[in-house]
């Protein structure tokens, strides 16, 4: 996403940082469940499911704590994972049409 390219780009770019990993993301959970129903508000008709078996409670709410891009980089999400959805799509449907002409 232009998120994490962004904060790579902060991190490369920083001075004086104390540490050399950063998480980046949005700062909060979205289930499966929660990523199919964005991407069929985007992309409407696309078929998707999730096969929630073999998901446990742990596994189904991780998410990456941000709080040291936050402080060291001055990183925040611009995107939450709607917008970044609906930019992606945007984009890989600019570049399929570019490619087939």
């Amino acid at each position: 996403s232009k998120d994490a390219a962004r904060g790579v780009v902060m991190t490369l770019q920083a001075e004086g940082i104390k540490s050399r990993v950063f998480n980046l993301g949005v700062g909060r959970p979205y289930d499966n469940q929660e990523l199919i129903d964005i991407f069929k508000q985007v992309v409407p008709g696309a078929k998707l499911s999730v096969d929630d078996s073999e998901t446990t409670s742990q596994t189904s709410s991780v998410f990456l704590d941000l709080t040291r891009a936050q402080t060291e980089l001055g990183f925040d999400a611009e995107y939450d994972i709607p917008a970044a959805v609906t930019d992606y799509v945007a984009w890989y449907r600019r570049i399929s049409a570019a490619k087939r002409t």
